[in-house]
């Protein structure tokens, strides 16, 4: 949410809800464990990722 927050230029108060029926416990955004067991490497950072679809939604 920083870094959203940061690159789009706008300030906002995430909402935090109850999961909805569905909803993953738990939702993890780190590639070390692809990167340790699959020799995966990430090409992109999560600030491109962000201004990357801040621009495709502009």
């Amino acid at each position: 949410m920083e870094t959203t927050a940061r690159i789009t230029g706008i300030d906002f108060t995430p909402e935090l809800c109850d999961r909805r029926p569905g909803d993953p416990a738990r939702i993890v955004a780190d590639g070390t464990l692809a990167a340790r067991d699959l020799d995966w490497r990430m090409r992109h950072t999560l600030e491109n990722m962000v201004a990357g679809a801040r621009a495709a939604h502009r």
